[in-house]
């Protein structure tokens, strides 16, 4: 766009910078996939990956216990939860369904330890652990925007830019 003004030219100059979009769901998500991962990695090198007597494989991994099971399943639903992590839909949903899915299998854990304790390996306080990490995700991912930043940048003649917000 060029203006004039009192024979002189005046070139103007507008770009509109726009960053990817994000959620705090991505933060949410890429915390509680870490944790899912490292601690059922850590649970799955202690037990092995025998799984012919899995009753047989028993390990303590931050308080929690574990069979070998238990210890893949975990990791894999750690490792799922940070693939989501990568766009701010796919965290905000994921974080949701899978909170759901923790909060649930907690519950049933808590309700039912002697059952779920012979084959998967588990404790009140692994049910506990469940229940806890189901509501974080549960609410941060029902709970988080997805934020889209953008600014407007102005030119004068002389090349210097000048922020401005977007209006409307």
């Amino acid at each position: 766009m060029q203006r004039q003004s009192m024979g002189s030219t005046q070139t103007q100059t507008t770009a509109v910078v726009q960053h990817a979009p994000w959620s705090p769901a991505q933060l949410l998500a890429l915390v509680g996939g870490l944790a899912l991962v490292v601690i059922g990695g850590i649970a799955l090198a202690r037990t092995g990956t025998d799984f012919s007597n899995i009753p047989a494989t028993r390990a303590t991994v931050a308080g929690l216990h574990f069979t070998c099971l238990s210890a893949l399943i975990q990791l894999v639903v750690g490792v799922i939860l940070l693939a989501g992590a990568a766009g701010p839909s796919a965290a905000k949903s994921l974080s949701a369904a899978t909170g759901v899915a923790l909060l649930a299998w907690g519950i049933v854990i808590v309700a039912d330890v002697p059952l779920l304790a012979n084959m998967w390996g588990y404790t009140a306080s692994t049910g506990v652990f469940y229940i806890v990490l189901g509501v974080v995700l549960l609410v941060g991912g029902a709970m988080s925007p997805i934020i889209y930043a953008r600014r407007r940048r102005v030119a004068t003649g002389g090349g210097r830019y000048v922020d401005s917000f977007p209006r409307g």
